[in-house]
C-alpha cells in the first residue's frame, strides 16, 4: 500500500471521495503496489473473451467452469453496468447461461452452447463499445459531492464502487494498449503541474541533464522556445485545482482512439558489411542513416552514425508511444534473430531505448519493462546458511545432487527473467523456475503440479504481507498505538504484535480514527480489521485469496502455453509476469526461512508438503471457532 505524501486534499480542495479516487489510481500502477492494491489482469470486457477461448480445445469442461466462475465474480452487481442496463441486453442472459453451466451435475457447457456463445458476442460487443465512457459518466457523477450524514458504513461500501470501477478503467485501458508507465504518468494529469509524484516511475533525466527529447530539425527553436520577456519571468497567477477539468482530460486521454506512432532504434553489433542488413522488412525499415537531431538533445550520441551501427525505424498504431516502442522492439528483434543466423553476427542488438516522434519533436524513452511488486526486503544471513544446508545435504546424500541443482536453476531463472527486456521472456524463465522447484512432485499436469504446490505456501503469505503494508502505511502517517500508557510506533511491531493490535477493538478503533485523513487506507484497513473479527472470517480471508492464487496460477500457465506451444502474443503479459515474479519470489524467500530453521529438510517437494500441512493445520484449527484458535497462525506470520 503507497501513500503518495504530496497529495494534499486540502491545499487542492477536493473531497474525500476525488482524493480516494486519486490515491486509488495511484495505487494501481505505482512500481511498488503490492498484488492485492496493483491493477487486476481480468475486467467485465477480457474475462469474456478469455471464457470464450475456453471453448476452443485443448480446454476441458472443468477449466471452462474454472474461468466462468471468475467471470461471475467480476460481473457480479458492478456498478457501472447496472446503471447502464439498458446498454447491456444480452449480458444477463449471458450471465444466466454461465451460472447454470457452473453449477449443472452434467453436461455443463456442452447444454445450451449456442445460445451461450450468441448472448456472450452481444455482451462483449456492448461492453467493448460502452464500458469505458461509462466508467467515467459513473465515476464523473459519484466523485461530485458526498452526502451530508454518510455513514462509515455508506463510505466503505462507495470506496468499495469507485475502487472497483477505477480498477477496471486502468485494467481496460491496460488491455487496450496503454503501459503500465504511461498509466502512471496520466496520474500526474490529475494534479497540479508542480505536484512532486512520489515512485521509482522517472521519465525524464535529472534537471542538470539535457532534456530528453528534441525540436525536429527544420522547426525553430525560437519558435519552440520564445525569449522570455521580463514580464514573462514573473510568476504567473495560479488557476485554481479543478478535479473535474482534471477528469475530463484524464477521460480524453483513454477514450482517445489508436494512432500511428514513428519509433526509431539504434541497432549495435552489425556486421561490418551492414549493407546486407539493410531495407524493408514489412513495417519495419532499417538503414545506416539515423535521424538528424539537434545538439542539445539529451541521448544524442545513441543515434549518431558509427561503425556497425544501424537504424531500424517502424510505424505502429497504438494508444500509447511506449507500448508502440515496444511492439516494434519485438518486430525488430525477430529480423535480426534472422541476422544472427544467417550472417553469425551473434552481438547485433537492438537498444533497449527508443525515439518516439511526438508532433514536431522526437522523445527518447526507455522501452515499458515495468514489473511492478513490493521492494524486496534488507537481505539476512539465511541465505548464506541456505547455501551452506544445500552443500552439506548434497554431500550427506549423493542422491540429492538433482535437489540441490533444481533449488539453484530456479534461482537461476529467476535472474535470467529479471535480465529479460520482453515479458514473453520473463514469463517463461520465471514458471520454468517454478516448475523446477514443483517437479519433484509428479504428475502429468504441470500447470495442476505447480498450482497444487505455490498454491499453499503464497496462502500462507497472504496476511504476512498485508500485515508489513498495513505497518508501513501508517508508519509513514506516524500512527502510535497506546501501550501500557506509552505511545509505540506501529513500525516497531513484529507481524505478531501487529496482529494482536487489529484483533483488539479499542486499539483497531483508535487505528482506523488516526489514517481517517487518508480514505485509501482507512478503506483497506477497516476491511482488513473486519476480517480478523473472527477465526471463521479470517479462514474465509485465507480461502478467498487461495481461490484468487489458484486462478492466476492457471491463467498464466496458458499463457505460457501459448508462448511456448503457438507462439502467441499475450495479453496482459505484464501483468501476468508482475503476479508470477511475486509469487517466485515469495516461494524462494519462504524457502530459506524454512531450510534455515529445519536443518533436516531433504528437498522442495518436502518443504511444499510441509507448507500444505501447515496451511490446512491452520484452517481447521482457525474454523474450529472454540477459543483461542488462531496459535498455528499467529506462529506464521513472523
Amino acid at each position: 500500500m503507497r501513500i503518495d505524501q504530496q497529495l494534499n486534499a486540502a491545499n487542492l480542495g477536493i473531497n474525500a471521495r476525488q482524493q480516494f479516487f486519486l490515491s486509488a489510481w495511484f495505487n494501481l500502477v505505482h512500481d511498488h503496489s503490492l498484488d492485492s492494491y496493483r491493477v487486476r489482469v481480468m475486467n467485465p470486457l477480457n474475462i469474456l473473451r478469455e471464457l470464450r477461448r475456453m471453448f476452443d480445445p485443448p480446454a476441458s469442461d472443468e477449466d471452462r467452469k474454472v474461468v466462468a466462475q471468475e467471470a461471475l465474480e467480476i460481473l457480479h452487481n458492478h456498478p457501472v453496468i447496472i446503471a447502464n442496463a439498458p446498454k447491456h441486453q444480452g449480458l444477463p442472459d449471458a450471465v444466466a447461461f454461465i451460472k447454470e453451466a457452473v453449477e449443472a451435475k452434467e453436461a455443463g457447457f456442452k447444454k445450451n452452447i449456442l445460445l451461450l456463445r450468441s448472448f456472450m458476442r452481444e455482451a462483449e460487443t456492448a461492453l467493448h463499445d460502452h464500458f469505458l465512457a461509462d466508467c467515467f459518466a459513473w465515476m464523473e457523477t459519484t466523485l461530485q459531492d458526498v452526502p451530508a450524514g454518510e455513514t462509515q458504513e455508506q463510505r466503505a461500501a462507495i470506496y468499495a464502487g469507485i475502487e472497483r470501477v477505477c480498477r477496471d478503467i486502468v485494467s481496460v485501458a491496460h488491455d487496450q494498449g496503454f503501459s503500465l508507465e504511461s498509466l502512471f504518468h496520466l496520474y500526474r494529469l490529475l494534479l497540479p503541474r508542480d505536484h512532486a509524484v512520489t515512485g521509482a516511475h522517472r521519465a525524464h533525466p535529472p534537471a542538470h541533464r539535457r532534456p530528453p527529447f528534441a525540436v525536429l530539425p527544420g522547426v525553430s527553436q525560437l519558435t519552440a522556445a520564445p525569449a522570455r520577456t521580463p514580464a514573462a519571468i514573473a510568476a504567473p497567477v495560479r488557476a485554481p485545482y479543478n478535479f473535474a477539468e482534471r477528469l475530463e482530460r484524464l477521460k480524453s486521454e483513454i477514450l482517445a482512439p489508436a494512432r500511428e506512432h514513428t519509433v526509431v532504434f539504434a541497432i549495435t553489433g552489425a556486421p561490418r558489411a551492414s549493407d546486407v542488413c539493410c531495407g524493408s522488412f514489412g513495417s519495419v525499415v532499417i538503414s545506416k542513416d539515423g535521424p538528424e537531431l539537434p545538439d542539445p538533445m539529451f541521448g544524442r550520441e545513441l543515434f549518431s552514425t558509427r561503425p556497425r551501427r544501424l537504424f531500424a525505424s517502424a510505424v505502429v498504431k497504438s494508444r500509447d508511444g511506449r507500448s508502440a516502442g515496444l511492439q516494434a522492439y519485438g518486430e525488430i528483434g525477430q529480423i535480426l534473430d534472422l541476422m544472427r543466423f544467417e550472417y553469425d553476427t551473434p552481438e547485433i542488438k537492438a537498444d533497449t531505448r527508443f525515439l518516439l516522434r511526438d508532433g514536431d519533436m522526437y522523445r527518447l524513452l526507455p522501452l515499458p519493462q515495468l514489473v511492478p511488486n513490493p521492494e524486496a526486503e534488507l537481505p539476512t544471513r539465511t541465505l548464506e546458511e541456505f547455501v551452506k544446508h544445500l552443500a552439506v545435504l548434497a554431500t550427506r546424500d549423493p542422491s540429492q545432487t538433482e535437489t540441490r541443482d533444481r533449488i539453484f536453476s530456479a534461482f537461476r531463472l529467476y535472474r535470467l527473467g529479471t535480465g529479460a527486456n520482453m515479458f514473453d521472456n520473463k514469463l517463461v524463465n520465471w514458471w520454468t523456475g517454478l516448475e523446477y522447484l514443483s517437479s519433484g512432485k509428479g504428475g502429468r499436469d504441470i500447470g495442476e503440479t505447480v498450482k497444487s504446490a505455490l498454491a499453499p505456501t503464497l496462502a500462507l503469505a497472504y496476511l504476512p504481507k498485508h500485515l508489513l503494508a498495513f505497518r508501513n502505511a501508517l508508519a509513514v502517517l506516524n500512527v502510535e498505538v497506546q501501550v501500557g500508557g506509552a505511545g509505540v510506533k506501529v513500525k516497531q511491531f513484529s507481524n505478531a504484535e501487529f496482529y494482536a493490535v487489529l484483533k483488539d477493538p479499542a486499539h483497531s478503533a483508535a487505528l482506523l480514527t488516526a489514517c481517517e485523513s487518508q480514505p485509501y487506507v482507512w478503506k483497506h484497513l477497516s476491511a482488513f480489521v473486519e476480517g480478523l473479527r473472527s477465526p471463521a472470517s479470517t479462514a474465509d480471508l485465507i480461502k478467498a485469496h487461495d481461490r484468487r492464487i489458484r486462478w492466476q496460477i492457471e491463467r498464466i500457465y496458458r499463457a505460457r502455453c501459448d508462448i511456448v506451444h503457438a507462439g502467441r502474443q499475450v495479453v496482459m503479459a505484464s501483468l501476468l509476469c508482475a503476479n508470477l515474479e511475486f509469487y517466485l519470489r515469495t516461494t524462494l524467500k519462504s524457502m530459506l526461512k524454512v531450510f534455515s530453521n529445519v536443518a533436516t529438510l531433504t528437498g522442495p517437494t518436502e518443504f511444499f508438503e510441509r507448507q500444505r500441512h501447515q496451511l490446512g493445520q491452520a484452517l481447521q484449527e482457525l474454523e474450529k471457532r472454540v477459543g483461542p484458535s488462531d496459535a498455528l497462525l499467529i506462529a506464521s506470520l513472523d
